[in-house]
């Protein structure tokens, strides 16, 4: 006679860890925002034509400033037509490297000047090595603002468009409650 086997008790298979979403770089046109970011051992690169959330946008406007400071502009220079259109992430030392993709417009020219900045530390590194010199505090906080913007596009955050909704009924009142029927 066979032998019956002892049923033992089948553990569930560990839930997925979510893995973070690191960005190395961001980039927009005038049409697209462009995205490369890795997540575990897996690399992503989304070009998208949705428009951002306004704070996205914000992000990188706040970063204007940070370019001039990096590439050690007159600040009459950056009060007009500089703008920040990206970054590149790296790491350098241990720690976190920024380089600011920027443009500017030139009056005596059919293009703007574009350019990157000399990468900058948004921390103190953990390794010896090539000296760069790190961000403020305060500018660093706006790389940090900028990527986390980047990270919600990637999830899915983006602006939407107004939905108009027509009159079903004609009578002009797009606000009229249905006919509430008894249960």
């Amino acid at each position: 006679m066979p032998k019956k086997n002892k049923s033992s008790k089948v553990t569930p298979p560990a839930a997925p860890v979510a893995r973070p979403i690191v960005i190395t770089s961001v980039k927009r046109t005038r049409k697209t925002i462009e995205i490369a970011w890795t997540q575990g051992d897996a690399s992503f690169d989304l070009s998208e034509r949705d428009n951002p959330l306004p704070a996205f946008t914000e992000a990188l406007t706040n970063l204007a400033p940070v370019v001039g400071e990096i590439c050690h502009f007159q600040k009459a220079y950056c009060e007009a037509g500089l703008r920040c259109v990206g970054l590149t992430m790296s790491e350098q030392g241990g720690a976190d490297v920024v380089s600011l993709h920027a443009r500017k417009d030139i009056d005596d020219a059919a293009k703007e000047f574009a350019f990157k900045t000399p990468g900058r530390l948004l921390s103190h590194p953990t390794t010896e090595g090539r000296y760069t010199p790190p961000l403020s505090a305060a500018d660093a906080a706006l790389v940090h603002e900028a990527v986390e913007q980047a990270k919600a596009y990637v999830r899915g955050e983006r602006a939407q468009g107004q939905i108009e909704f027509e009159d079903e009924d004609g009578d002009g009142h797009e606000d009229d409650k249905g006919e509430q029927l008894p249960l």
